[in-house]
């Protein structure tokens, strides 16, 4: 199987640190762009950004698509906005439109944003800590038959 991408994976130590990842995130009508440092989170189901980033691209986290209640590692926070960002780029691999979380919580703790299991399940990867790669592999299609 080849890898379609190398993703540069940036942390201080593996201990205590965040794997981070350059994240280019489209503003309103894709007018600019802006390159933030993302924290690869398998454990969150949604991709999010902070609310902070959020205004800086011309969004308006208070008049959202919908709110919904999510359940973070710092227990469940109830009516995060989800927004639609014109499109989120990591390294080429690009997504255009998704519908993302803002949680003003992330401008608090120094994170932009958080890449989840809606972008990460969407491809075969391996973290290369030797290295300090994320390898991005297409997955299979997988054909089920009774």
């Amino acid at each position: 199987m080849t890898n379609i991408r190398e993703i540069p994976i940036k942390y201080k130590s593996v201990i205590n640190e965040h794997i981070k990842v350059e994240c280019e995130i489209w503003a309103v009508n894709n007018s600019y762009s802006r390159i933030f440092d993302f924290v690869v989170d398998t454990g969150a189901t949604m991709s999010g950004i902070s609310q902070d980033v959020a205004i800086q691209l011309g969004y308006d986290p208070s008049d959202p698509l919908y709110f919904d209640d999510c359940d973070t590692a710092g227990g469940i926070e109830e009516r995060l906005p989800i927004i639609e960002v014109s499109m989120i780029n990591v390294h080429g691999i690009k997504l255009k439109n998704p519908k993302i979380l803002c949680n003003i919580h992330f401008d608090k703790i120094d994170i932009h944003g958080v890449l989840g299991l809606d972008f990460l399940a969407t491809y075969n990867l391996c973290i290369d800590f030797d290295n300090n790669f994320i390898r991005v592999y297409k997955r299979k299609e997988v054909i089920i038959t009774p």
